[in-house]
């Protein structure tokens, strides 16, 4: 059985942006926290990329969720939201269950999922990233 407090141990999460200091919660604090919660942090892009590929294009059932938590950078250039990883997430939000599966937000979401212990809807506005890029999907 999971500890209620493990309650994202079937997820992997990529971090993107570049956590500078003075915006936001920092890169470090972000990761213990996931970790904490039983968070699989993907190790590089072209991991979470692969993974998140071999779910699209499978269309199991699988009860992993993929999130990406951007942090508050406002442009494009400083989002990390670009080239594969942009054109993977478009391939998702095709297919009409994307939301079943993919996450894209800011780092708000994963403090208010820890004080409930449990994911929220990501369909509220106060989640969604900074950048217009990040912020489309």
């Amino acid at each position: 059985q999971v500890n209620s407090f493990q309650f994202m141990s079937n997820s992997l999460v990529l971090l993107r942006g570049e956590w500078k200091k003075g915006y936001g919660p920092k890169q470090m604090d972000v990761e213990t926290l996931l970790r904490d919660c039983g968070a699989q942090i993907a190790s590089s892009v072209s991991s979470f990329i692969n993974r998140l590929s071999e779910r699209r294009i499978s269309a199991s059932n699988s009860d992993t969720s993929f999130i990406i938590i951007c942090d508050e950078s406002k442009t494009n250039s400083q989002c990390g939201i670009s080239g594969n990883l942009q054109h993977e997430i478009q391939q998702i939000c095709a297919n009409k269950n994307a939301n079943t599966y993919l996450k894209i937000v800011n780092s708000n979401y994963l403090f208010d999922c820890v004080s409930c212990a449990e994911f929220i809807d990501t369909k509220e506005s106060q989640y969604a990233p900074v950048a217009p890029t990040a912020r489309k999907f």
